[in-house]
């Protein structure tokens, strides 16, 4: 995995390390604490978990590092499997608390890594050259 992580074009080892990094999401969403904020606005526990964002960062630090272990090892849907990630932390929690400004622009984002996973030319050959 160290080898790969090495040959990784600049921005996908970004992702990659975003995604490893994402397990924090997880314990700083399970282990209640006083310093949430949302917009600048401090919230308690209750009313962090209430907003969506609880869920969401707490989907996100469930499921980003095991994305990023698909992509460390260049598995077959490993971008399949990144965007399905991403997209289910982001997007959908917010279609549930009826936040669609949020969900577009969750979607936008989702969208730019997609086409940067699929359509640049170095993330693509370092998807291709399986070990």
């Amino acid at each position: 995995m160290k080898e790969n992580f090495i040959s990784m074009p600049i921005i996908l080892k970004c992702i990659t390390i975003h995604a490893v990094a994402c397990f924090m999401f997880l314990v700083g969403s399970v282990v209640p604490h006083d310093n949430f904020s949302i917009n600048g606005q401090s919230i308690t526990y209750s009313e962090w978990w209430f907003s969506g964002a609880g869920f969401s960062a707490f989907i996100m630090g469930l499921f980003m590092p095991f994305a990023a272990w698909h992509i460390l090892n260049k598995t077959k849907y490993s971008r399949h499997i990144y965007i399905s990630m991403l997209f289910s932390s982001l997007s959908v929690p917010y279609l549930f608390y009826d936040q669609p400004n949020a969900v577009i622009y969750n979607l936008i984002i989702t969208g730019i890594i997609c086409w940067y996973l699929f359509g640049n030319k170095s993330a693509a050959a370092y998807f291709v050259s399986r070990t």
